[in-house]
């Protein structure tokens, strides 16, 4: 799977967007994703669809970096991906933890399980959007959960219901006026996440 991303990565970087694109919507026909798998690829998409098109990684809008600065917040390759594409191109705003344990948490990393469930999070995409939103999020707890979108006025415009676990949710934005909305993950009527989409016509 790694080859995959790494020959996306190349044609990406050599300009053959559509090559790259086929290459990475190749890797869920071809191989038998884990859950783990699953979200990396999710976030290796969205990187992909942030950066294809994109000539100079210093000319990003500012929605487009608050869009790599969610990545960047997650697990996995992607995130470190656009961790490294923030310290390069934006002042090194996510330096690593160089920092070591101390002896009792080295010990308790140690006897940790490894199959920790992984945050709560939620991205959209296409960003901006014109007439669907895709929602992509994960659940790690089976509760009531659900999208609130906002306008700029800090109004709820709806309320979207997803299913437990990881997956994506489509959302018409044709009706909405266009402009900046926020919206946010709750789980049980708290807020686990949130983020901003743009919507045009």
């Amino acid at each position: 799977m790694q080859p995959h991303y790494l020959q996306a990565d190349i044609l990406l970087q050599a300009g053959q967007e559509e090559a790259a694109e086929t290459t990475l919507s190749s890797i869920p026909e071809t191989f038998l994703l884990t859950e783990k798998q699953q979200a990396e690829y999710n976030n290796k998409l969205a990187l992909f669809q942030l950066l294809s098109g994109q000539a100079d990684i210093f000319k990003l809008d500012s929605l487009e970096v608050i869009a790599l600065s969610d990545i960047a917040q997650l697990e996995g390759l992607a995130a470190q991906q656009a961790r490294n594409l923030l310290n390069y191109a934006y002042e090194g705003e996510w330096e690593p933890d160089h920092s070591l344990p101390e002896p009792t948490e080295a010990r308790l990393t140690n006897i940790a399980p490894e199959n920790k469930e992984p945050p709560a999070f939620i991205r959209a995409f296409p960003n901006p959007a014109r007439e669907v939103v895709t929602f992509h999020y994960n659940i790690p707890e089976a509760v009531v959960a659900t999208v609130r979108l906002f306008n700029l006025m800090g109004r709820p415009v709806a309320d979207i219901f997803l299913q437990p676990r990881s997956g994506t949710k489509d959302f018409d934005v044709s009706a909405l006026p266009e402009g900046m909305y926020a919206y946010q993950l709750l789980l049980g009527g708290m807020v686990k996440a949130a983020g901003k989409v743009v919507v045009l016509h």
